[in-house]
């Protein structure tokens, strides 16, 4: 997948480059409205594809080896206009109690692609706080009926988590 993004970004670069080339350059040879459109899309075409595998390769479901065990995760209806939520019943097993816990949440499509909502113009991951006191051995719930609005999410999968416990400590295990 590495080689993939350098080979994307190589293209994006060349093609930057070609463009700047030609817009500064006092000869005739001018792009045609048709000639531009297409450029543009190219390059945004490669853009969002550096993006998304970008966004793949930095996030990554976990759910192994944290200090709360998941019981259920789930996506709330679609309300009337698209919009939809997520359900995640944990279980505090860390030994300690949670002052606050931050969950990163990505959307994902039927086929399995991140999706994004209609207000966002890339995949990112939506951060999610909940505020305890959540003691340990007990359970608990993130509820939220919107985070993004599009008919196409499916599932979602939770990226990252970080906690604060009563006691200071945190944990965190990004990458």
């Amino acid at each position: 997948m590495q080689r993939v993004q350098k080979t994307n970004m190589k293209k994006v670069f060349i093609l930057a480059v070609t463009l700047i080339s030609l817009a500064s350059c006092d000869s005739k040879v001018k792009l045609t409205p048709a000639q531009e459109r297409l450029v543009q899309k190219q390059v945004d075409s490669l853009v969002e594809t550096s993006l998304q595998e970008s966004v793949e390769r930095r996030y990554t479901p976990i759910e192994d080896s944290l200090p709360i065990k998941i019981l259920a995760k789930k996506l709330t209806e679609h309300n009337s206009v698209g919009g939809v939520g997520v359900d995640i019943d944990f279980k505090n097993i860390s030994g300690k109690t949670i002052k606050y816990i931050y969950f990163e949440v990505l959307p994902y499509n039927r086929v399995g692609d991140l999706e994004f909502g209609r207000h966002s113009q890339y995949p990112t991951p939506t951060r999610l706080k909940l505020t305890g006191p959540i003691k340990n051995n007990k359970k608990d719930n993130y509820w939220n009926d919107v985070l993004w609005y599009s008919w196409d999410i499916s599932k979602f999968e939770i990226v990252s988590v970080e906690i604060e416990y009563m006691d200071g400590t945190t944990y965190k295990n990004f990458k």
